[in-house]
């Protein structure tokens, strides 16, 4: 799925698809007729889309698209940068993003007409994409309304600047030089060095924020309390000397983003204080917990989890990472089959927080906090307990790489319920691997091919049973010994 699909022409859409399939799949590979059929397309859509990507990929780069005799598309030089490159590419010839951009930052500043002639675009297509957009987020779009707040707006755009943009090239070159002195100025008040992607995070966040405030999307809410901290006061001096608009509400807001994303450390305030609607969001959770029948936390397993929740709600309300990497049915499958409690939890409380008019929730945010919910949920679920975990020997033969995938993603998402690693040992409750060994007792899982939903969902319920087993092993002996 391609991330803010709404903002790319129907075809071009259909282009960065089929490309992501090709490059997240294994071999680089895919059927032509599987293609036509998951996709619901004709062959001639399939193939003139072949031809579009090409010529695209052509005044680009070196890979290409090739079609092979056994009927399947192969990528060849294809990879994740080439792919990042390319959306970028068709997001900014895209009428609909260019719509988007001019009511967020250029309608208060600029007629339609003039921009639209500097970008070559028709006058109808501008009306056409603008109303599809105004069916999406309203007739005041761009600007906070009677729902969404000016925060919830800079936030999405953040996350929309920094999904498609990073690694590729900065996307508001009118402003670099100005952009790069506020941030310049910022980094005297920080200790060390920025990693490279902290500078562009913070170079993308400072840019919505004076593009926004040109454009008279001002910050008049008051839900950032007064901070403060003598470098705040020190900041808003020399952001002032820079030409910058520093009122009360805009720094405190600046200054909220470099506290949440851990740019400045916190004062000894607590930290629901500062950033209130993280606080809130932590409470609602814990709340809901509470209330839940299925779902029972020791003391120190709710401590546990209100730490895990405040650092996904500091940056669900400031910048949240792009987690299109897990959105694959496998792992839902997965949890769904093997934490069906959890999984149902973290739906229900991220459909309660598309209530909040601070947080505008976009897929992308969505997945990163479904699985950032279950896998503390998972974590903490068990601390305080003496269960033991269920012992998971990986062992592949194909290759190292393979191994290591299938170690990660379990590892990752198995909390303290499970045990991976490539070795086998007496303790080991489960092989898995792509041949069957005829001398091993424990269970084994056999994945021929790249596992399927299926597949895992086999898995959880093989990790359920072994937990029953060992829960019942348990009583047992503690009956024994009473």
């Amino acid at each position: 799925m391609v991330a803010y699909a709404y903002l790319f022409d129907k075809h071009d859409q259909l282009c960065l698809e089929i490309l992501e399939r090709l490059n997240t799949n294994r071999y680089h590979n895919l059927l032509h007729k599987a293609l036509a059929e998951e996709m619901h397309l004709t062959p001639y859509q399939v193939n003139s889309t072949l031809d579009y990507t090409n010529m695209i990929l052509a005044n680009m780069s070196d890979a290409k698209i090739e079609k092979r005799d056994d009927g399947s598309w192969q990528a060849v030089g294809l990879n994740g940068n080439i792919l990042k490159r390319m959306t970028v590419q068709l997001l900014e010839q895209s009428v609909a993003f260019n719509a988007f951009n001019y009511y967020h930052f250029f309608d208060q500043r600029e007629t339609i007409t003039s921009f639209i002639e500097r970008r070559y675009i028709a006058h109808g297509t501008f009306v056409r994409d603008t109303r599809a957009l105004r069916q999406r987020w309203g007739h005041n779009m761009g600007h906070a309304g009677s729902y969404y707040d000016e925060a919830a707006i800079r936030l999405y755009l953040l996350q929309l600047y920094y999904d498609e943009y990073h690694g590729v090239c900065d996307p508001f070159p009118e402003i670099a030089e100005r952009t790069a002195a506020i941030t310049d100025c910022v980094q005297h008040f920080i200790d060390g060095p920025l990693l490279p992607t902290q500078l562009t995070r913070l170079n993308i966040f400072t840019s919505v924020w004076l593009l926004r405030q040109q454009n008279q999307g001002i910050m008049t809410s008051r839900v950032y309390p007064a901070l403060t901290m003598a470098p705040f006061a020190k900041l808003r001096i020399e952001m002032r000397q820079l030409g910058a608009n520093v009122t009360e509400e805009e720094l405190n807001y600046y200054c909220n983003f470099l506290i949440a994303q851990k740019y400045i450390p916190c004062t000894n305030t607590p930290e629901d204080v500062i950033l209130p609607v993280a606080g809130l969001l932590t409470k609602e959770f814990l709340q809901l917990v509470r209330r839940s029948d299925a779902i029972n936390l020791s003391p120190v397993a709710t401590k546990l989890l209100a730490r895990r929740l405040t650092q996904v709600h500091r940056q669900l309300t400031s910048f949240m990472p792009v987690a299109a990497q897990l959105d694959n049915e496998e792992l839902r499958q997965f949890f769904t089959q093997l934490y069906p409690t959890f999984n149902n939890f973290a739906n229900t409380f991220i459909e309660q927080i598309g209530r909040h008019p601070e947080i505008i929730l976009t897929n992308s945010v969505r997945i990163n906090l479904y699985f950032s919910y279950v896998t503390a949920l998972i974590d903490v679920s068990r601390a305080g307990t003496n269960a033991r975990p269920v012992n998971i020997c990986v062992d592949f033969s194909e290759d190292a790489r393979f191994n290591q995938y299938v170690l990660t993603v379990m590892n990752t998402f198995g909390g303290n319920v499970i045990h991976v690693e490539h070795a086998l040992r007496p303790e080991t409750d489960i092989y898995v691997s792509d041949f069957k060994a005829p001398n091993l007792k424990m269970k084994q899982v056999i994945w021929p091919n790249t596992p399927t939903p299926h597949d895992w969902v086999e898995l959880a319920q093989d990790i359920r049973n072994c937990q029953a087993d060992s829960t019942v092993s348990v009583t047992a002996q503690n009956h024994q010994t009473a």
